[in-house]
C-alpha cells in the first residue's frame, strides 16, 4: 500500500530540499545520458524506445506516479532579500529535519520522558530528543511569526503578539513565578521596535504606530506583571497596571524604533530581517531553557503539547483550500492513466476493453443484494452466479468500508453503464467518451470512499508503521509547501516579500511541530484529523475552487482573482456569524439568555462539568426570516461586485463567482467555526456555530446544499439576460430552495431518516445541484473567449457526455425516478396505530412493525429485515415520578445488560426536541446466530407520561439499519403532550 505513493511522496520530499541543496536536483538520468554517449547503437535504439507510443507513455506514468517533474516548484534565489534568504534557508532544513524524524520518535526512545507528566495519561515513554527539537521549533515558529506580521502590517501584527504571549503565558504558569520568565516579554518587545522600523514610513503611520505600540505594551505589561515574583503586589488591579506600565513601555518603544529609522541613510530597513530572527530564537530558547532546568523538559513539553493539539485545529482553514486542491490533482493522474490507454489501443479495442469493465464493475456490487433478498424472487442460476461472483470478489466483501463504498457505487456504476449503453446504440461512444465517463466513475467513487474512510475515521485506532509516518508527514509538508510557495515569490505594499518569508517559514514549523510531536506522545488521531480537515476542504470549497478551474480554461483573462474570491469566501464567514447569535437568540428567547446560555457552558467546562443543551428546533417563522437574510446578505455581496465589475466583459462570470464564493463561506462557517483563543470563552461559545460537526455527515451535506442550489440559481439569473423578471424569478427561486431545505432539515430529519425518504431527497438534490452548475458552465460558454489545451489538466465538464437536451430528460427522468421512490418509502413507513395490551394507550408506529408477543402492559413489535438480527420493539409503561428519569433509565439499561452478552453503553443523550423530558441510552452487544457472533445495535428510550408513569421504548437492530433507532424517535415525536 505504500509502495509507488512513498516514493513519490520521497522524491517531492526531495525536490523540497532540492532548493537549499540544489546537488539533491540531479538524478542519475544525467549520468545515464553521459553513458550512453559512448555507445551510439543503445543510444539510437534507447531513443527510439523513448520516442515511440509505448515509450512516451511509460514515461508519462512513472513522472506521474513515481519520479515526477517538479520544476514549478523551483525556487528563485534571485528574486529574494538578501536578509530573507537565509530564514528561508533556516526554514525549510529545519521542517525537513522535523519530518525526518518523525518516525524516529517511535523507534529511538531516549531519553525516555515520562508520558503521565506530559500528557496525562498513561502512554509509553516519550523520546527526550524529539523534545529537545520541539524547543528548537517552537522557538523558530513564534519568532518568524512574530517578526513576519511586524513587517507586514499592524492589523495582524497585533493578535500575533497576544497569540504568543498567551501561549506563553500558559507555559511558564505550570511553574512558580520567576524573573526568567521576563524574556518572553522581551521578545514581544523586540518585535514592537522591529514592526516600527519597518511600518515607520507608510501614510498615517505615526497614529497607527503609537496606538499599535501601546496596546501591545499594555500586552506585554500584563504578562510581565503576572509572571514575575511581585504579582501578589498587583492581584485585582492586573488590567490598571498593565495599561499604566504599559502605556509608557508602548511609548518607550515607538521612540527606540523611531531612532533606530533616523539612523538610516538610505531608505533601507533598519534591522536585517535573519539578524533579527537569530536573536528572538536565542531569547525564546534561553526562555525554554530556563523553564527546563527549573522543572524539567516535561514543563515545556506539556505547554507545546497544548500548543501542538490547538494549532492542529486553527489550522484548519489552511487544510481546508489545500484539500479542496488535492482531489483535481488525483483527476489528473487519472485523467493521465486513461490517456495513456487510449494512446496505447485502438480505439474500437479501447471502448471494447472499457464498456467489459464497465459492465463486469457494474455486476459486482449487486451481487450482494441478491444474495441478502430471499431466494423466492430469483431463479436458482442467477443465485447461483452471484454466489460464484462473491466468493471470486471475497476479498472486497472483507472490508466494512468497501462495503459501504460499494453500496453507493452500485447506482453510480449503473447510471454510467446506461449512459455509455445510449451512446453506444446512438454510435456515439468513441474512445473519448468511454474514457470520460470512466473518469466520472473515478471521481464520484474517489469522493465515496473518502467520505465513508472520513465518516468512520475517528472509530479506528490505526498501528502507523515508521515508513507509514513519514510518508504521512512529507505529504503534508510537501501540500502546504507547494500551495503556499506560489506567494512566496510575490509582493505587496501589505505583504513585502520579507515578510512573506518569514510567515512561510512560522507556517512551515506550526505544521510540522504538531504532527511531529503529537507523533512522539503517541497520538495516533493527527492523521486522521488532518485528512478529515482535507477532505471537508473537497466539500466545502470544492464548488468554488471547480469553477476558478472552469474559468482558467474558459478566459484568456480571469473574472476574479484567486485572492479576491479567496476574500469573499472568507467575507461569507463573517456574514455568518450574526446569523449564529440570531439562531441562538432566536432557540433562548432574547440575546441575553443567549449570552447567558454561553456563559453557563463556559463555566461548565472549567469546572469539568459540560452543560448538556439540546439545540430544539427554529420556528418556522424564523427560518424565513433567517432564509432571507442570508440571501439578502449573499445578494449584497453580489451587488457590490457587480459596481465594481460592471465596465468589463466579464462582469456576468465575476458576479457568478462571487455568489457562490459568498455562499459557500456562509455554508462552511455555519458549521465550524474559526478558533479563537485570545477571546473569553463565553465570547467563543457565544459565537460558536450550533450543530457544528467534525465529520461529513449528512447535516453538513444538508447545509451545504442549503446555500449553493440557491447560489447557483443566483448565478443563472445575474449570467442571463438583463431582463429584470428573470433576476427576480432567480432571488425568489433562490430563497424558496434556502428556506425549503432548512425546513426539512432538521426539522423533518425524524421523518426523512425513519422512512428512508432521506436518500431519495439527497438524490433529487444532488441531481439538481449538477443539472445547475451543467446549466451555469453552459451559460458561461456565451461568454467564451478561449479554450485552452488538456496541459492545463482535467476538468470535469457536466454535458461534455450528454448533448443539452439528452441532459434535461436524463434530469427530468432521474427526479421523477427520486420522487416515485421516496413517495413509496413515505406511504410504507406510514404510522399505524398499535395498542399496549391491558392499557388504554396507543402508540403511532412504522405500519411494517407488526405485534410479536403481548403482555399485560408490554408490547413487543417486529418487522422484515435484509438482516440476519431481526428488528424488535418493545414498549411498556411503568411508575415514575418526576425526579427519578434517569433512575428508573439505569435500572432498565441494568435489566437488559443482563440478559446481552458484552453490553456495553455508549452515552446518555437528552431527547427534549422530540418529547419533553425524554432521555436516551444507546448500548452495543453481541448476538449469537448459530456458531458466529455478530454485533448489534439498542437503544433505550424514556419518555415521562402524565398519571405518574413512563414510556419506555426498546428498539434493537442490526448496525447495518441505523433508520430503526429513528423510528423511536419518531414515535416520541408523536405522544400526545
Amino acid at each position: 500500500m505504500t509502495g509507488l505513493p512513498g516514493l513519490s511522496t520521497i522524491q517531492k520530499l526531495r525536490y523540497f530540499l532540492a532548493g537549499v541543496f540544489p546537488a539533491l536536483s540531479n538524478s542519475g538520468g544525467a549520468v545515464f545520458a553521459r553513458w550512453l554517449q559512448r555507445y551510439p547503437r543503445i543510444a539510437d535504439l534507447s531513443d527510439r524506445a523513448r520516442t515511440s507510443a509505448v515509450g512516451v507513455s511509460v514515461r508519462r506514468l512513472t513522472s506521474t506516479f513515481v519520479l515526477g517533474s517538479y520544476a514549478a516548484e523551483d525556487m528563485d534565489w534571485a528574486k529574494l532579500p538578501n536578509e530573507a534568504a537565509p530564514v528561508l534557508r533556516i526554514a525549510i532544513v529545519a521542517a525537513a529535519v522535523l519530518c525526518l524524524t518523525v518516525p524516529l520518535t517511535v523507534l529511538w526512545i531516549w531519553p525516555a520522558l515520562s508520558a503521565q507528566a506530559i500528557t496525562g495519561a498513561a502512554e509509553p515513554p516519550v523520546a527526550g530528543w524529539s523534545v529537545v527539537l520541539w524547543l528548537v521549533a517552537l522557538s523558530l515558529a513564534w519568532s518568524c511569526l512574530l517578526l513576519g506580521t511586524a513587517a507586514a502590517n499592524r492589523i495582524v501584527f497585533l493578535p500575533s503578539v497576544a497569540m504568543f504571549l498567551y501561549f506563553s503565558a500558559v507555559m511558564v504558569a505550570a511553574l512558580p513565578k520567576s524573573w526568567w520568565s521576563l524574556l518572553a516579554p522581551a521578545q514581544a518587545a523586540l518585535a514592537v521596535v522591529y514592526s516600527g522600523t519597518r511600518l515607520g514610513r507608510l501614510r498615517w503611520a505615526a497614529l497607527r504606530e503609537v496606538a499599535t505600540a501601546i496596546a501591545a505594551g499594555a500586552l506585554i505589561a500584563a504578562l510581565a506583571i503576572v509572571v514575575i515574583p511581585t504579582a501578589p503586589w498587583y492581584r485585582g488591579r492586573l488590567v490598571s497596571a498593565a495599561l499604566s506600565f504599559g502605556a509608557p513601555l508602548g511609548l518607550g518603544l515607538t521612540w527606540i524604533a523611531r531612532r533606530l529609522r533616523q539612523r538610516q541613510s538610505a531608505p533601507a530597513p533598519a534591522l536585517r530581517s535573519d539578524v533579527v530572527v537569530a536573536v528572538t530564537v536565542c531569547t525564546h530558547l534561553l526562555l525554554l531553557a530556563s523553564l527546563a532546568v527549573r522543572g524539567g523538559l516535561t514543563i515545556p513539553a506539556g505547554g507545546i503539547r497544548t500548543l501542538s493539539i490547538q494549532m492542529t485545529g486553527y489550522l484548519w482553514p489552511l487544510y481546508l483550500f489545500v484539500g479542496a486542491g488535492v482531489v483535481f490533482k488525483v483527476l489528473r493522474r487519472t485523467h493521465t492513466v486513461q490517456s495513456v490507454a487510449q494512446t496505447l489501443l485502438p480505439s474500437p479495442l479501447f471502448v471494447s476493453l472499457t464498456f467489459a469493465v464497465l459492465v463486469a464493475a457494474t455486476l459486482v456490487p449487486w451481487v450482494e443484494p441478491v444474495l441478502l433478498t430471499p431466494a423466492g424472487p430469483w431463479p436458482a442460476a442467477l443465485s447461483g452466479a452471484a454466489s460464484g461472483v462473491y466468493r471470486a470478489t471475497s476479498w472486497l466483501w472483507a472490508s466494512q468500508l468497501m462495503r459501504y463504498t460499494m453500496a453507493t457505487m452500485k447506482w453510480v456504476l449503473l447510471a454510467s453503464l446506461i449512459v455509455a449503453a445510449w451512446m453506444l446504440v446512438r454510435r456515439r461512444l468513441t474512445s473519448s467518451t468511454m474514457a470520460g465517463i470512466l473518469f466520472i466513475v473515478a471521481v464520484v467513487g474517489f469522493g465515496v470512499f473518502e467520505y465513508h474512510f472520513q465518516l468512520n475515521g475517528f472509530g479506528r485506532s490505526p498501528r502507523n508503521s515508521a515508513l507509514s509516518l513519514l510518508i504521512f508527514s512529507a505529504l503534508v509538508l510537501w501540500l502546504v509547501h507547494k500551495t503556499v510557495l506560489k506567494h512566496v515569490f510575490s509582493s505587496s505594499r501589505w505583504w513585502p516579500q520579507a515578510a512573506r518569508v518569514a510567515l512561510y517559514a512560522a507556517l512551515l514549523m506550526f505544521v510540522l511541530l504538531p504532527i511531529h510531536a503529537r507523533v512522539a506522545m503517541h497520538d495516533r488521531a493527527v492523521s486522521n484529523e488532518i485528512f478529515l480537515y482535507l477532505f471537508t476542504g473537497v466539500i466545502n470549497f470544492g464548488v468554488p475552487y471547480y469553477l476558478y478551474l472552469f474559468a482558467t480554461r474558459r478566459f484568456a483573462q480571469m473574472p476574479l482573482s484567486p485572492s479576491s474570491a479567496l476574500g469573499l469566501f472568507c467575507l461569507g464567514g463573517v456574514l455568518a456569524v450574526p446569523l449564529i447569535i440570531a439562531d441562538k437568540s432566536v432557540l433562548a428567547g432574547s440575546v441575553s439568555a443567549a449570552w447567558s446560555a454561553a456563559h453557563a457552558q463556559a463555566q461548565g467546562v472549567l469546572a469539568g462539568q459540560p452543560v448538556l443543551q439540546d439545540r430544539g428546533f427554529f420556528p418556522a417563522a424564523w427560518i424565513v426570516i433567517r432564509g432571507v437574510l442570508a440571501i439578502g446578505g449573499v445578494l449584497l455581496v453580489a451587488w457590490v461586485v457587480q459596481q465594481r465589475v460592471r465596465d468589463n466583459a466579464l462582469a456576468p462570470a465575476a458576479v457568478a463567482c462571487a455568489v457562490i464564493a459568498v455562499a459557500a463561506g456562509v455554508a462552511c462557517f455555519s458549521n465550524r467555526g474559526v478558533e479563537l483563543p485570545l477571546l473569553p470563552q463565553r465570547v467563543v461559545y457565544f459565537i460558536a456555530p450550533l450543530g457544528s460537526s467534525s465529520i461529513v455527515d449528512a447535516s453538513l451535506v444538508a447545509r451545504q446544499l442549503s446555500f449553493l442550489l440557491p447560489a447557483l440559481l443566483l448565478a443563472l439569473a445575474f449570467t442571463g439576460s438583463r431582463g429584470r423578471t428573470l433576476r427576480i424569478a432567480g432571488v425568489a427561486g433562490a430563497i424558496t430552495l434556502h428556506v425549503f431545505i432548512n425546513l426539512i432539515w432538521p426539522l423533518r430529519e425524524v421523518w426523512l431518516r425513519s422512512s428512508g425518504a432521506m436518500f431519495s431527497i439527497a438524490g433529487a438534490a444532488l441531481v439538481l445541484l449538477f443539472f445547475l452548475a451543467a446549466a451555469l458552465c453552459r451559460r458561461l460558454d456565451q461568454v467564451l473567449l478561449r479554450r485552452s489545451d488538456d496541459s492545463a489538466g482535467p476538468v470535469i465538464e457536466p454535458g461534455s457526455l450528454l448533448t443539452w437536451a439528452e441532459l434535461c430528460v436524463a434530469g427530468a427522468v432521474l427526479l421523477i425516478a427520486f420522487a416515485a421512490v421516496g413517495s413509496y418509502k413515505a406511504y410504507a413507513q406510514r404510522l399505524a396505530v398499535r395498542r399496549i395490551p391491558g392499557t388504554a394507550f396507543e402508540l403511532r408506529v412504522p405500519a411494517p412493525w407488526s405485534a410479536a408477543e403481548e403482555d399485560a402492559g408490554v408490547a413487543v413489535f417486529s418487522r422484515p429485515s435484509w438482516t440476519d438480527t431481526r428488528p424488535s420493539l418493545r414498549a411498556e409503561l411503568r411508575s415514575h415520578t418526576p425526579d427519578s428519569t434517569r433512575a428508573l433509565l439505569r435500572d432498565v439499561a441494568l435489566e437488559a445488560a443482563q440478559h446481552l452478552a458484552n453490553f456495553e453503553a455508549k452515552g446518555l443523550e437528552t431527547l427534549e426536541r422530540y418529547y419533553p423530558g425524554a432521555l436516551a441510552l444507546d448500548y452495543r452487544y453481541l448476538q449469537r446466530a448459530g456458531d458466529e457472533s455478530m454485533s448489534a445495535l439498542g437503544t433505550i428510550a424514556l419518555a415521562p407520561m402524565p398519571n405518574g408513569r413512563a414510556l419506555i421504548l426498546t428498539v434493537v437492530h442490526a448496525p447495518s439499519e441505523p433508520e430503526r433507532r429513528w423510528d423511536v424517535l419518531r414515535v416520541l415525536q408523536k405522544l400526545p403532550r
